[in-house]
């Protein structure tokens, strides 16, 4: 069930629409924003995905596997029903890479979640050869 913290309509379009106000149609989506930071991975093990929470904000800590070294992230959340879905999408830059596998380190940081207990889910969007996305983490946060 959406709450009027994790949804906003303007008084127009709940009237269009037939939703409540404060709250958007199930259908579109509400972004959130994020930050991302990644930092190249050269020995030791890999972080495993981990989620801390503060007032009205997701922290999400982990480390993802490429095939070349030369990718660029970006990070993405908004909320799908009463899941707050979190992408991190990796994209293979124009530059000439040498083939050796390469890790990241990421933390991605969503603000404007609201209190309450929040399913999240974090996907792994791989584009390049191959191409595929992952679920990364399945996890319910408490956000005080």
């Amino acid at each position: 069930m959406l709450t009027s913290s994790r949804c906003v309509v303007g008084l127009v379009s709940a009237l269009a629409l037939g939703v409540p106000a404060g709250c958007r149609s199930p259908t579109e989506p509400v972004r959130l924003p994020v930050s991302l930071q990644t930092t190249r991975l050269y020995s030791g093990p890999l972080p495993p995905v981990s989620v801390s929470t503060a007032h009205d904000t997701v922290r999400i800590r982990g480390a993802i596997t490429m095939n070349v070294p030369c990718y660029s992230f970006q990070a993405t959340a908004w909320w799908e029903r009463d899941t707050l879905l979190v992408t991190l999408r990796a994209r293979e830059t124009s530059e000439i890479c040498t083939q050796v596998l390469a890790a990241f380190s990421y933390t991605i940081t969503v603000v404007g979640v609201g209190a309450g207990s929040v399913p999240i889910r974090l996907l792994y969007d791989r584009y390049g050869m191959p191409q595929y996305v992952e679920v990364a983490l399945e996890q319910t946060a408490t956000v005080p």
